[in-house]
C-alpha cells in the first residue's frame, strides 16, 4: 500500500512485495502480489487509501505486530530509489494508526535503510 502512494510501483518494489508475501506464507487470490498491487494502486487514486492505512495499522497494533509490519512497509518503500514523500506520508499514517511513536518510526526507517545498504 505504501509503495502505491507515489503513483508508481516499480519492479524493485514488486519484487520486495512478492518476497514478503512468500516469507509470510500469504496465500489465496486476494493475497497474490499482483492482485494486492492492483488493489492498492486503485486505492491510492483517492481518499480510500487513508482509510485502508488506518485499518491495517489498527490491525497491526491489535496483533502486536506494529513494528514488524511498519518495518516491512519501510523496506518496500526504500528498496527502489529511496522513499518518496508520498510513501513517507503513508508510512507515517500507518505508524500512527498502529500507535507507534514518531521516534520509533524514525528508528524503523533507519534500521530498514541500514539493512538494505549492508551489502
Amino acid at each position: 500500500m505504501v509503495s502505491a502512494c507515489d503513483g508508481n510501483i516499480d519492479s524493485a518494489e514488486r519484487d520486495a512485495i512478492a518476497r514478503a508475501a512468500t516469507l509470510l506464507d500469504a496465500s489465496g487470490a486476494a493475497l497474490e502480489p499482483s492482485n494486492l498491487l492492483d488493489r492498492c494502486a486503485k486505492l491510492a487514486e483517492g481518499e480510500p487509501i487513508k482509510t485502508e492505512l488506518d485499518r491495517v495499522g489498527t490491525e497491526l497494533r491489535a496483533a502486536e505486530m506494529a513494528g514488524e509490519g511498519v518495518k516491512v512497509a519501510a523496506v518496500i518503500a526504500l528498496v527502489s530509489q529511496g522513499m518518496s514523500l508520498g510513501e513517507f506520508a503513508a508510512l507515517r499514517r500507518l505508524a500512527e494508526a498502529a500507535a507507534l511513536p514518531e521516534e520509533a518510526l524514525a528508528a524503523l526507517i533507519a534500521d530498514a535503510d541500514r539493512a538494505l545498504n549492508a551489502t
